[in-house]
């Protein structure tokens, strides 16, 4: 991943949406409702600081369709959380309505997510 500071970055930055999800409801709800995009299911950010327990050999998640923890349903919850993706190496197929994705290098806000392929679910 990186340094000490960037990982430290990332940890922080889970426990961060893990406090949203469950005790700033509201904020996180407005949040997804400015989100546009879909996951790409790259599973970089099933590979912050701890890799997912969840994941298979080939970096699927096992649980995807089914009963994912809440923080991995409403990820990302805001741009902090792009950034983090591609501070990682990650595109993130998200952005957020009037926020610059700079998780996307040369995207502009609504632009569509350049191609990536779709994993099985």
């Amino acid at each position: 991943m990186g340094t000490i500071r960037q990982e430290t970055r990332i940890f922080i930055g889970k426990v961060r949406r893990l406090f949203a999800v469950h005790f700033r409801k509201g904020y996180v709800a407005r949040q997804l409702d400015n989100r546009r995009g879909d996951c790409h299911q790259c599973g970089t950010c099933c590979h912050f600081t701890i890799g997912c327990p969840m994941l298979t050999r080939d970096h699927l998640c096992r649980v995807y369709g089914k009963c994912r923890p809440k923080a991995c349903r409403v990820f990302p919850i805001d741009q902090r959380d792009i950034n983090d993706v591609a501070q990682c190496g990650g595109v993130c197929g998200y952005d957020f309505a009037g926020q610059a994705n700079t998780g996307r290098p040369g995207a502009s806000p609504g632009a569509a997510p350049g191609p990536h392929p779709r994993k099985p679910s």
